[in-house]
């Protein structure tokens, strides 16, 4: 589409007579083209030519005549023939990637490279459960000719859990092995292994056949749920590794539930994905939970809110209800604005710490009971108010703050949400929060301390007095 745009601003320019010098994306290109026969020289139709780079590819497919054509950038290539029936090849009649011959395409250039296939070698075999039955399975080919990448996927049957692939020149190979999660059968490199360094190889002769069937170990399985701190249930991506296999499995909760099932038999570290629901919450890691066939394993989660930094609190809002003044240790009842259909999450700063939940807003307002924490230092803070909501749109996360003070922990007891001066509308109301036993009613006093001044005013009255009663004699 962008360079259709270009195309017809550049004609436009040129209409009115204006000259346009050629974008870079259309000057640096340069032509290849060829044809791909079989050893007799007839063309091979739908043979798949593949130019590649270490950061690109360009495929292109040959015609009836056997001949493929085409533009692209000017690099450096090496360059793939594969065709149902032939074994597969590099430019120029090289059967691996490290011998295959680059074709250096310079910026303008028309560039052959042609190919001339010969008769194929194939791998096939099955795919079976431990209990003899057959399995359909996804059937992954990795090739020591193209530097042991992959090189082609099919699923076995599942009448028979046969398997096959063509198109193969000789040389070494291996096979890995996925299969559905319900099934609970561990997933395996050919042999019985777990890993690929461990997989056993399987030669492929030129022109020849080579079998490789499978039977896949009856799986152990974990399980469990996550929820936030109030017990309602979390949907979220967690992952299983333990330290045979490099690849983590991953599971995605339901309702707050999920299962890992499949698992070869050892111990599993399950955590939680950091960057799900927007990162709303922390990453956890759980302890190693063993995993042992036959005996379902279980565990649960429990989530709690990352804590940003207070720099990142920028929205301030006004609680409907609950007091502005309150003690180390009180506990107290907010009510406050929320859009977002997830429970709320309440952080206390300046230092962050997470203080507790409430369940999801109803009619746009959210209930929060809280315990200010008893080490809470004297002075302003602020208690920030988080939710989310997540849909096929991605993770909204909507956070705000309202301010607090927080009186020292000294002095007479005290209910700040009883005051009218502390609490957020007319009058206060008692249920709205208690402070502890030995609470301040205010913050540090300053200036002179009250009782020496109230001793010393009697004296002070009675000199008035007498300066008075000299000032009316002279007079």
């Amino acid at each position: 589409m962008k360079r259709t745009l270009s195309a017809v601003a550049a004609l436009s320019l040129a209409v009115l007579g204006i000259a346009v010098a050629p974008s870079a994306a259309w000057a640096a290109t340069t032509t290849v083209s060829g044809t791909v026969t079989d050893a007799a020289l007839n063309p091979i139709v739908g043979a798949k030519v593949r130019y590649l780079t270490a950061n690109s590819e360009y495929d292109f497919y040959t015609d009836s005549a056997g001949h493929y054509g085409g533009s692209i950038s000017p690099e450096s290539y090496v360059v793939k023939f594969q065709a149902a029936g032939f074994a597969a090849e590099y430019f120029d009649d090289s059967v691996t990637l490290a011998g295959a011959t680059p074709r250096v395409l310079a910026q303008g250039s028309d560039t052959v490279s042609d190919a001339v296939l010969g008769a194929e070698s194939t791998l096939s075999g099955t795919i079976t459960a431990y209990t003899g039955d057959p399995v359909q399975a996804g059937v992954q080919l990795f090739s020591e000719n193209d530097g042991w990448e992959s090189v082609g996927y099919v699923q076995s049957s599942s009448v028979d859990g046969g398997y096959d692939f063509g198109g193969l020149a000789a040389g070494n190979y291996k096979i890995s092995v996925v299969s559905p999660d319900s099934d609970n059968l561990v997933d395996e490199w050919y042999s019985d292994r777990l890993t690929e360094v461990e997989a056993t190889i399987i030669a492929v002769p030129p022109v020849g056949s080579a079998t490789a069937d499978v039977q896949l170990a009856e799986g152990a399985s974990i399980g469990g749920t996550v929820k936030n701190t109030i017990g309602s249930p979390v949907d979220m991506q967690l992952f299983a590794s333990n330290t045979i296999q490099p690849d983590a499995v991953r599971a995605i909760t339901s309702g707050g539930v999920y299962s890992f099932s499949g698992l070869a038999p050892a111990n599993y570290t399950i955590s939680t994905y950091e960057h799900d629901l927007g990162g709303f919450f922390a990453a956890q890691t759980l302890p190693p939970v063993a995993a042992v066939v036959g005996s379902p394993a279980t565990a649960d989660i429990v989530v709690t809110p990352a804590l940003p930094a207070e720099s990142e609190i920028t929205d301030e809002i006004v609680p409907h209800s609950g007091p502005l003044v309150v003690a180390p240790g009180g506990t107290y009842t907010w009510t406050v604005p929320s859009d977002e259909d997830s429970d709320v999450y309440a952080i206390l700063y300046s230092t962050p710490v997470y203080i507790g939940a409430a369940p999801a807003a109803v009619n746009g307002v959210a209930t929060l009971t809280l315990t200010i924490p008893s080490d809470t230092a004297p002075g302003a803070h602020k208690l920030s108010i988080s939710s989310y909501s997540d849909s096929h749109e991605g993770t909204q996360i909507e956070r705000g703050y309202f301010a607090l003070t927080v009186l020292a922990a000294t002095g007479p007891t005290v209910d700040p949400g009883t005051d009218p001066a502390t609490a957020v509308g007319a009058g206060g109301d008692p249920s709205e929060g208690t402070a502890p036993h030995g609470a301040a009613a205010s913050l540090a006093n300053t200036g002179l301390p009250a009782a020496p001044i109230l001793a010393v005013a009697p004296m002070l009255l009675v000199a008035g007095v007498l300066l008075r009663t000299v000032h009316r004699r002279r007079a």
